[in-house]
């Protein structure tokens, strides 16, 4: 139990720090805390200023873990955005994924928030783009 729940203290600092240099619009930031594997797509600052750029983060809630494997989490979170001056609350389902490298998931690699994941919810219907 000790080690999940600290596995759960690991993967939020990573998403709280994802989170919160969106809401601060600190691409550098954000980037810093996504997983490895986004790197190899391309994901630099510009790329997620381009991604999130057009959508204000006002502010956001933790309301669940989830462990989907030992090295994979899904975080769902409460989220207020201001889209052209209208706040919107969503409720996301963000994925975290500890990785050692690139499409290396692995118990002693770094957790990171894959990116498109903060876009979508589980439902498409109900998606912020």
């Amino acid at each position: 139990m000790k080690q999940m729940q600290d596995e759960v203290y690991e993967s939020h600092w990573a998403f709280n720090a994802f989170m919160a240099g969106w809401k601060k619009r600190d691409w550098t930031q954000a980037r810093s805390a996504m997983q490895i594997t986004a790197n190899v797509f391309g994901y630099d600052e510009k790329a997620l200023r381009d991604l999130l750029g057009q959508v204000r983060l006002k502010s956001w809630q933790i309301t669940e873990t989830r462990e989907v494997t030992p090295v994979v989490q899904d975080v769902m979170t409460d989220v207020t955005f201001d889209i052209n001056g209208i706040a919107l609350e969503k409720r996301l389902t963000v994925r975290v994924v500890k990785e050692l490298a690139a499409f290396t998931p692995d118990e002693r690699g770094t957790w990171g928030v894959a990116p498109l994941s903060v876009l979508t919810t589980r439902d498409r219907e109900d998606a912020i783009v």
